[in-house]
Order: structure tokens, then sequence, then C-alpha cells
């Protein structure tokens, strides 16, 4: 007989299970956990039904696992965690992006790559954010000048 080989979590599966507000605070509380902490589900007011229902949806989406008596995140949680962080990073700067993209629209073809690549430089001061935003003009541009 075969070995079946499980399949991989799907994106909106992962981004279900943390989609919660308490198991999204749960899952940062085990990737901020250092060596030997507890995550107390009681000052979370989870009841341990809520708690175990919690740490199941993400062990079976594969963010998080039980390492030595202790929950610590896998491989693809360590990832889906940074980009958490990165969206997180990038809310902080929704007004500053949404000026940006105003401006962008108002400005047309006229405002030259340059200016938006300087403004971007001026208002987004988070490299990750900043050089997203940064690769998308330059795609942007890309794009327009292939039409």
């Amino acid at each position: 007989m075969p070995k079946i080989e499980p399949s991989a979590p799907s994106i909106s599966y992962i981004l279900k299970k943390i989609s919660d507000d308490k198991a999204l605070i749960l899952f940062n509380d085990i990737a901020l956990a250092k060596d030997n902490s507890h995550i107390p589900f009681n000052e979370m007011n989870l009841s341990t039904k809520q708690y175990y229902s919690r740490i199941s949806g993400l062990t079976s989406a594969g963010l998080i696992k039980k390492k030595q008596g202790q929950y610590c995140l896998t491989a693809l949680g360590k990832v889906v965690y940074n980009a958490h962080t990165i969206i997180g990073k990038a809310l902080s700067y929704y007004w500053k992006m949404k000026a940006i993209e105003s401006i962008k629209l108002a400005g047309g073809r006229e405002f030259a790559r340059e200016d938006m690549q300087n403004l971007v430089q001026s208002l987004i001061d988070n490299h990750q954010v900043r050089d997203i935003l940064l690769e998308s003009i330059s795609t942007t541009e890309a794009s327009e000048m292939k039409s």
C-alpha cells in the first residue's frame, strides 16, 4: 500500500487559524516566549477548552509544535510570524501610504519615478515596508513601458 503524504495547509486555512484575535495573541505569545515560559491561558480570558481549541488549530495549520513540553513555532510558523509583523508595520504607515497613492493618482504619468521614490523614502522609514513600495514603483513603471 503506497504511503499517503499529508498535504500542505492552504493559505486560507492558515489565515483562518490566526484570524481570531485570541488565536493571534496566542500565536504571538508563543513566538515571543522565552525558553521554559508558560503561556497562561487564564490571563487571556480563555477557558481551557478555548485555549486548547486554538492550540489545536495553530498546530493543524502547521504553525506551532510541542517540543519538550513547550509550544514553539515551526519553520512555517516563523515565516508566517515574520509576514504578520511586516503587515503590522505596514499598518502603522497606512495614512502615509494612502497619501502616496493619492499623489500618484493625481500626478498621473507626469509624476516621475524618481519623485515617487523620493516621496516613499521620505515618508516610510521602515526598510521592509519601504522596499516593498519601491519595488512596486519599479514594477509598475516597467509594465507601463511595455504597454
